[in-house]
């Protein structure tokens, strides 16, 4: 606990001191009052001549909704010839959100989310494999089995849950269950790809101006009852630090602070059992439609792994270039390294957090931000008005030849070494349309040759396609 309580309080402390100076010095009591003056005139409607104040209640409230239904194709994934090996499943997901803000001072939102397979009526069948013959199969009943991505269904949820309270002008407490988006979601997204998505339990402390942002924040990962019969008491896992932005340093800068805090709860021995993930990072980007454009994200990991200490790196660099004109081209260069588990004591192999890390490795999702050498070529064009699409080329290494790889683990486990370090190509198709402001059209197809990591009993080649129309309305 006393472990906890300090990194707390490093992270506020470190993420505040460096936001409320640059911020201060630039706001007053003059420029605060004449920007509510603006924003008041504003919001005031053209020829309503109600007094100020006036209005009914629903008034105040904002409803939104999103609905999401994408078709996924999945053939060959465990890259053998057998015949059959293929999954073909429909994915929907509906949110209904509403946002009050009764006052400046106070905002209010709520967002339920349903999440579910079409065609999934099981009631709870183990395994998957028994659904349609289990005794609980009903076709009239709903149900939150999914075939084949059970972690992706989850019927009827409560997505975000929370309460702002501003004060001071600049700064917002926010409490309560909530999305975290930083950066490119490298290290802390919502994971919108998945059907389920991400959301964290706990409390945030906002600061913004126009030159500064910056959210100091601590959540509940995991919470374990304590044991009363001998076990640790401090058992629970915690998130927690800060994530700040320059906005006037060049065009963006980012620093973080992240820390992640597991004490499992058991007895300890030789080990303590813990796990501490301490991670400092540093994010600039810069890519407009027109011209050069770059992007840089490095960060640094250390802790201790069960008192096994942990040292590790990951990078991300890209520099593009967009030519304008009617098909609007632009050509990408891309690198990604992060460092892996080299066998000789310490646990070197970057943890990836809690990222969105779709399309970021390759589309069909094999890799992640750990353990590997990861090189991208890539081309978008504009066709027609509101259609892009992009070709993309991916070659995957691992840093290193002992510890995981990816999430095709089975063959680069544990401290045995493979043979070769190329894991293999990936080759993706991703086109995007606008219909109209509320809806919007995604798909694409990727193709995965495995590299000489693999047997030759499990190289063969694996294919992804997928559709899918979003609408949104606020």
């Amino acid at each position: 606990m006393r472990r906890l309580m300090e990194t707390i309080l490093l992270a506020v402390i470190l993420g505040m001191l460096f936001a409320i100076p640059a911020s201060w010095a630039q706001s007053g009591s003059e420029i605060n009052d004449l920007k509510a003056r603006i924003e008041a005139l504003e919001k005031k409607k053209e020829g309503d001549s109600r007094p100020q104040g006036a209005g009914s209640w629903t008034d105040k409230i904002k409803l939104g909704l999103h609905l999401r239904v994408r078709n996924e194709g999945r053939f060959n994934y465990d890259r053998d010839s057998d015949i059959g090996d293929k999954d073909d499943f429909t994915l929907l997901r509906a949110r209904l959100s509403a946002d009050a803000n009764p006052s400046e001072k106070v905002r209010a939102l709520i967002q339920l989310q349903a999440s579910r397979v079409f065609g999934d009526s099981c009631l709870g069948a183990q395994p998957p494999s028994s659904c349609l013959t289990s005794s609980s199969y009903s076709p009239f009943n709903p149900g939150n089995l999914a075939l084949g991505v059970i972690a992706d269904d989850e019927d009827i949820t409560v997505h975000q849950a929370f309460v702002d309270l501003k004060f001071l002008d600049d700064f917002t407490a926010r409490l309560g269950r909530q999305e975290m988006l930083f950066g490119d979601e490298r290290l802390v997204g919502a994971l919108g790809w998945s059907n389920r998505t991400r959301a964290f339990d706990g409390f945030s402390l906002i600061h913004e101006t126009e030159a500064h942002r910056a959210q100091a924040f601590f959540h509940v990962i995991e919470y374990r009852p304590p044991s009363f019969t001998g076990g640790a008491l401090d058992n629970d896992s915690f998130f927690t630090g800060f994530y700040n932005t320059l906005k006037e340093v060049g065009k963006g800068m980012d620093y973080y602070f992240l820390a992640f805090l597991d004490g499992d709860g058991a007895v300890p021995t030789a080990q303590d059992e813990n796990l501490f993930i301490y991670t400092l990072g540093l994010r600039t980007k810069d890519m407009p439609k027109e011209g050069f454009g770059y992007d840089f994200e490095g960060a640094f990991q250390a802790g201790e792994n069960d008192a096994v200490k942990i040292y590790a790196f990951a990078a991300h660099v890209a520099g593009g270039y967009g030519l304008g004109g009617d098909l609007a081209p632009y050509v990408t260069l891309e690198y990604n390294v992060a460092s892996g588990e080299d066998g000789i004591g310490n646990d070197n192999a970057f943890k990836n957090l809690f990222p969105t890390n779709h399309c970021k490795y390759g589309c069909i999702d094999f890799m992640t931000w750990s353990n590997t050498h990861n090189f991208r070529g890539g081309i978008s064009i504009v066709p027609v008005e509101a259609l892009t699409v992009a070709l993309d080329y991916r070659l995957f290494l691992s840093q290193e030849k002992t510890g995981k790889l990816g999430i095709l683990t089975a063959t680069n486990a544990g401290n045995t070494p493979v043979a070769d370090r190329f894991y293999g190509q990936e080759l993706d198709v991703v086109l995007n349309y606008a219909f109209d402001k509320y809806a919007k059209l995604h798909g694409g197809y990727s193709l995965f040759l495995p590299g000489d990591m693999f047997p030759a009993t499990n190289d063969d080649s694996v294919h992804f396609v997928y559709a899918q129309v979003q609408v949104d309305v606020q």
